[in-house]
């Protein structure tokens, strides 16, 4: 019994160490509100969706800010008609109480959690 427990316990312990080392990523998941919902995956690919149309691409995070390159735009007017593959739109981020707050252009957009 000692001999399993010699080996057992330093693994335990990597796992543990490994575990509590792995970056937390709250802001991935599905966020929306009314008019929008904003997609966050774990590999680090995005689609922000509304009504007329969507965009997606990657992302990168530096602390607060978002950095998100188009890769595709869908429909004639997506989110923003100005936006187009290969722009790099940047935005300031938070997210608290399962509510993803983005700064955008001056302006605070709240997205609660899906």
């Amino acid at each position: 019994m000692k001999k399993h427990f010699k080996i057992l316990l330093p693994l335990l312990l990597i796992v543990a160490l490994v575990s509590c080392q792995q970056e937390k990523k709250p802001y991935v998941g599905t966020w929306a509100d009314d008019n929008m919902t904003i997609i966050l995956k774990d590999d680090n690919t995005f689609e922000i969706k509304d009504k007329d149309g969507a965009i997606k691409g990657t992302y990168k995070v530096n602390d607060d800010e978002l950095s998100l390159v188009v890769e595709e735009v869908f429909e004639e007017n997506p989110v923003n008609e100005n936006i187009k593959v290969g722009d790099e739109i940047k935005v300031k981020f938070k997210v608290e109480n399962d509510v993803f707050s983005v700064t955008y252009d001056g302006k605070v957009y709240d997205f609660p959690k899906k």
